[in-house]
């Protein structure tokens, strides 16, 4: 992965105003009393002021490196949002575990810290999934469906009029489609449930892993580094492939909807 390139301090850093302020009035004060020297302690004056302008800028740099993120839980109902926060609070356990490691471990590590992000913000979109499935299973229970499909196969066979018959035959298929829509996203929740389990188990992990880096030989915690980056690609790819094709059986969902009312009318 390419490094990016180190931010580069404003220029507000050393043309600040308080030490351009301080270097003027010293600048102003030997002309007017015609003693050079004076303008000395302003440029040591200058530099200090700068100094500690260029520390701070490299804290609050340092601790935007490290900052983790803090979702929007306001659109999630419980269980759904204590799940999320819990992979937040895990998250930033972890990045608050590298910031503090030696420059050593820090800099292995350090590829592990947007992953880490990634997969607390993946916790929300699974959360979000999760509660618009629910939402939508909520709509009915799969023996209610059974039993409307039962209704329409009976209808089919005892309508006498053909145009009846074609009407309800084309009705019971898109309610076998629909059935079949609702068993898949079950399935879908339940294994979007399991991704969101295994986010915040592979956190923990992480978590316990970063410690173990903290405190072993250069040669060790190379390894386990390797071994951390490893595990957290490999439960991102999971979890992207997940988000498509749940998409893709919610909008199909949708479609299978609107078609069974017209098919009604």
């Amino acid at each position: 992965m390419a490094q990016d390139k180190p931010a580069s301090p404003p220029i507000i850093t050393f043309a600040n105003p308080e030490g351009l302020a301080v270097l003027a009035a010293a600048g102003v004060t030997a002309a007017v009393a015609a003693m050079p020297l004076i303008v000395i302690p302003g440029v040591f004056a200058y530099g200090i002021l700068t100094w500690l302008r260029f520390n701070r800028w490299k804290e609050q740099q340092k601790r935007a490196e490290y900052e983790p993120v803090t979702p929007d839980l306001s659109r999630l109902r419980h269980p759904y949002s204590a799940r999320v926060a819990t992979c937040v609070q895990l998250q930033a356990r972890v990045l608050a575990e590298i910031a503090s490691a030696e420059v050593m471990h820090r800099s292995m590590l350090l590829p592990s810290i947007e992953r880490v992000r990634a997969l607390a913000s993946a916790s929300l979109d699974l959360a979000v999934k999760l509660q618009q499935i629910e939402e939508h299973l909520s709509r009915g229970d799969k023996r209610s469906l059974e039993n409307e499909g039962a209704f329409l196969q009976s209808r089919v066979h005892s309508a006498q009029d053909p145009v009846a018959r074609e009407r309800y035959e084309r009705a019971y298929d898109q309610h076998r489609q629909k059935l079949e829509v609702f068993q898949e996203l079950q399935a879908r929740y339940e294994r979007i449930d399991a991704q969101l389990t295994n986010i915040q188990l592979t956190l923990e992990t992480v978590s316990a892993q970063v410690l173990r880096i903290k405190s072993a030989e250069a040669g060790t915690a190379s390894n386990e580094s390797v071994r951390v980056i490893e595990s957290l690609d490999a439960l991102s790819i999971d979890v992207q492939a997940l988000a498509e094709t749940v998409e893709e059986t919610v909008e199909a969902s949708g479609s299978l909807e609107a078609n069974r009312l017209r098919a009604g009318k």
